[in-house]
């Protein structure tokens, strides 16, 4: 009796299994079938960088799939990036200035190649069928790893070269005879400020001499008395210099007026 359940199970079992290959091949080859009755154009986007990009990865425009990378991306023979062939759906027509970028779904997520396409870009001209057309990587966790490398490496290398400048200053710059030659400069630059202060002072009383003098002859010429009369009037300075020149000649007892002029006077000297 049991060895009759136990086949009972034996063969439940296997015909559970036959129907679940059954089911899995059918998934598969209608999968299949569907995909190879939609038609598709091909396009080479060549990326500089695509790494994480597999074989079978999604073309999304928008969130939607509009097709598929249909083969590993291989080097181009310049060696200066790699070539993706996409497979989009054939009612997908791409504007000119779409642009295709790597994407990922999260920071460690599986790539994508993702279609932008600008709002401004007009929709009557289409890529064609077999062209090829730059795409560029977008930055993902690892970009963002190695950048950080770099900026550390760069960050090590400044602290190496400014510790080596507080160094080189240490020696130098800030040396006892490097202090003194400062203290020095510092000094004599405080001697020549005295020594300009002092000449200021003394240009400041020469200046307010002068103003005085100034102040002096303006108020002799201008002022009352005999002295702007002879400054101011020519004929009385005339008549003060004959006076004296007849008093030279004579004397006070026997003065006269012999005085011949400025011009004859001129002539007898």
């Amino acid at each position: 009796m049991q060895n009759r359940d136990s086949r009972i199970e034996t063969r439940v079992g296997l015909f559970v299994l036959l129907g679940l290959a059954l089911v899995a091949a059918t998934v598969v080859y209608f999968g299949r079938l569907g995909q190879g009755l939609q038609k598709f154009y091909p396009l080479q986007v060549d990326f500089p960088n695509a790494s994480g990009l597999l074989k079978g990865a999604d073309v999304l425009l928008g969130g939607a799939r509009i097709g598929y990378v249909s083969e590993p991306p291989r080097v181009l023979p310049a060696m200066q990036g790699v070539a993706v062939h996409l497979k989009i759906y054939e009612d997908v027509a791409l504007p000119v200035q779409s642009k295709f970028i790597i994407g990922s779904s999260g920071l460690l997520g599986n790539r994508f190649v993702d279609v932008l396409v600008d709002p401004e870009a007009d929709l009557t001209q289409h890529i064609p069928p077999g062209t090829t057309v730059q795409g560029r990587r977008e930055t993902g966790f690892e970009d963002l790893v190695r950048n950080s490398s770099e900026m550390l490496a760069d960050l090590r290398k400044g602290v190496a070269t400014f510790n080596e400048t507080l160094d080189r200053l240490d020696r130098t710059a800030l040396s006892s005879e490097s202090l003194s030659d400062v203290r020095q400069t510092i000094a004599n630059i405080k001697q020549g400020s005295e020594s300009f202060t002092e000449f200021g002072k003394a240009s400041e009383d020469f200046q307010a001499a002068a103003a005085d003098a100034r102040k002096l002859i303006s108020t002799a010429r201008s002022g009352p008395g005999p002295l702007p009369m002879l400054l101011n009037d020519k004929e009385t300075a005339a008549n003060l210099r004959a006076i004296l020149f007849n008093l030279r000649r004579h004397g006070v007892l026997w003065y006269k007026d012999s005085y011949p002029g400025p011009t004859q006077q001129r002539s007898e000297r």
